[in-house]
């Protein structure tokens, strides 16, 4: 009978033990799952990633999910910073130069504000590579390829704005070539007017010689006149002497 009652407990105690192991293999099972499974972030711990002239701060998830892009992204955020504090330093090559790496690095996400500031770039009073031409062209650039950005109508306003200065511009240079060539034309008359003057200086002095020469000729044919006045009365006198010598 005791024998009974103990080989009944000993078949209970495996039960509970064969149990235990059955909960602990799958607590171990579910302990190696969630092991591996990455943690994830609660969507509003946010940090900033960056931020600039032409946007609200960009946000992205504060801990290991801080992926590569994203890092790249910050980064050209920075860089387009950057180029703003570059360009009122008036550093237009470095800060173009910057734009450009945004452009070529997040063509779709951050390329119409990397335009937008090239374009402001080219356009800048200051620049000596000043180009309203590149900078028409990076504005349209905006408008083509970025029709949901929201700075298509600073894009918009911007190209509007130096087209117009682009078409004065051409005015500009339309005159100022007509008034060279009117500055050239005056040139040539009065180099014409000029050698008048001195050919007209030449025959003055010609004619001062040929009246100073006539003066000469006049005096001459005074003395002449005068000697022959006097030989007259010579030939008088003597005709006179000879009558009077002459018997009647």
């Amino acid at each position: 009978m005791g024998a009974k009652r103990t080989w009944k407990r000993e078949r209970f105690l495996l039960c509970i033990t064969c149990l235990i192991g059955f909960f602990m293999l799958i607590s171990g099972c579910a302990a190696l799952n969630n092991s591996q499974e990455p943690k994830r972030i609660p969507v509003s711990k946010l940090r900033v990633a960056g931020t600039n002239k032409f946007n609200e701060a960009v946000k992205i998830p504060i801990g290991g999910h801080f992926t590569k892009v994203n890092k790249e992204y910050a980064k050209a955020l920075k860089k387009l910073k950057k180029a703003d504090a570059l360009m009122a330093n008036d550093n237009f090559p470095r800060s173009l130069r910057y734009c450009k790496d945004v452009l070529n690095g997040f063509p779709r996400s951050l390329g119409d504000r990397a335009l937008l500031q090239m374009g402001l770039i080219y356009a800048h009073p200051e620049n000596p590579g000043l180009d309203y031409e590149k900078a028409m062209i990076s504005f349209q650039t905006v408008l083509d390829k970025y029709p949901e950005s929201p700075n298509i109508h600073e894009a918009k306003i911007w190209g509007m704005f130096f087209k117009e200065m682009g078409r004065k511009n051409s005015q500009i240079k339309e005159i100022r070539l007509k008034a060279r060539n009117l500055e050239n034309n005056i040139r040539e008359h009065e180099d014409h007017i000029a050698k008048l003057e001195d050919h007209i200086w030449k025959q003055e002095e010609d004619i001062g010689r040929l009246e100073g020469d006539i003066e000469s000729l006049e005096d001459h044919i005074g003395n002449l006149e005068n000697q022959i006045k006097m030989l007259k009365e010579i030939d008088l006198g003597i005709e006179e002497k000879i009558r009077e010598a002459t018997p009647k």
